[in-house]
């Protein structure tokens, strides 16, 4: 398509470069000191990679591939930018082929309004590393699945929607929530229709599994069961219908 049409290669091209200097005029902040200390330990002879996502996993949360990417990707901070203006300018064609926009200069309009749509949303999950991975990603991911259920014809159609729908349920709890009810309400409707395929059973199996990786993880078990004092669980016995947090109750409202 790119190749066909050499005017919209060159303004993907020139998207791409604004992205990458974007990503690298940008700081770290929270999360990112915290884990680049953790780097740090690695390569003295600290817990190797793998056990710094099992230590989430098994203590925090779900999120597989938002914290594996996070490590990854992290450092230097060259590789964070290149990594990152490819998933923002990912996540521009795919709404531009999902619209089927034709007017080139609308797509640089799109590409504003996916990196800034809010100040609120442009620090939490653009400029901040920890939160563009597990935020941003699945963003992506799930508009790619929505291109390949659409548009994708052939034997190799359910083959590559199992892994991206388990991949796409590990970032954001809220993510996998949505994905997993789109996927049974599009088996329903494809049942109805008498127009079920190994696609839709693929993006069905694939939700299923993920949901079940991320919900799965001790730390949210530690959550329901009380035993995790960094976030909030109802308080039932406060008068006032508070949270508990530890041995701190503060207002719902």
């Amino acid at each position: 398509m790119l190749k066909k049409n050499p005017r919209k290669l060159y303004l993907y091209l020139g998207m791409y470069a604004f992205l990458f200097v974007f990503f690298m005029l940008t700081v770290y902040s929270g999360d990112d000191f915290s884990r680049m200390s953790n780097l740090a330990r690695a390569r003295v002879g600290g817990p190797d990679f793998f056990g710094f996502v099992e230590g989430f996993y098994t203590s925090l949360n779900g999120r597989i591939l938002g914290n594996s990417m996070h490590f990854a990707f992290l450092e230097p901070s060259v590789l964070n930018a290149l990594v990152r203006a490819a998933i923002s300018l990912g996540i521009v064609w795919a709404i531009t082929r999902l619209a089927r926009v034709r007017y080139l200069p609308a797509i640089p309009v799109i590409l504003m309004f996916s990196i800034v749509p809010s100040v609120p949303i442009l620090r939490q999950a653009i400029t901040w590393s920890a939160g563009y991975y597990n935020y941003a990603v699945p963003v992506f991911l799930a508009l790619l699945l929505v291109v390949l259920l659409r548009d994708l014809r052939g034997r190799w159609r359910a083959a590559a929607i199992l892994p991206l729908s388990v991949a796409a349920c590990l970032y954001m709890e809220t993510v996998t929530v949505a994905l997993v009810v789109a996927a049974v309400g599009l088996t329903v409707l494809r049942l109805v229709q008498r127009r079920f395929s190994f696609a839709e059973a693929a993006f069905l199996a694939g939700a299923i599994v993920g949901a079940v990786l991320m919900f799965g993880s001790p730390g949210y078990r530690k959550v329901l069961s009380g035993e995790d004092a960094y976030r909030p669980m109802i308080d039932d016995s406060s008068p006032l219908g508070g949270w508990s947090l530890g041995s701190q109750t503060t207002s719902r409202f």
